[in-house]
């Protein structure tokens, strides 16, 4: 039997792991999107330094309001 701080901490943990999940799966997502939005705009060729550039790839993401 788990006492109830066991069951507290064992609560927290699985909660900061999905939120860690999540928070995975909306920025590949949001990159996802991005790619998208650069293909469409005929810029397929700034798709790799968007990969590498945080700075370059966060004035994309607000560029296009993603």
């Amino acid at each position: 039997m788990i006492t109830f701080e066991e069951d507290a901490a064992m609560q927290r943990r699985w909660a900061h792991e999905e939120g860690f999940r999540q928070g995975i799966e909306q920025g590949e997502n949001r990159f996802g999107a991005l790619v998208e939005e650069l293909i469409q705009a005929g810029r397929a060729a700034e798709i790799e330094r968007a990969a590498r550039d945080r700075t370059y790839r966060n004035q994309l993401f607000d560029e296009f309001k993603l």
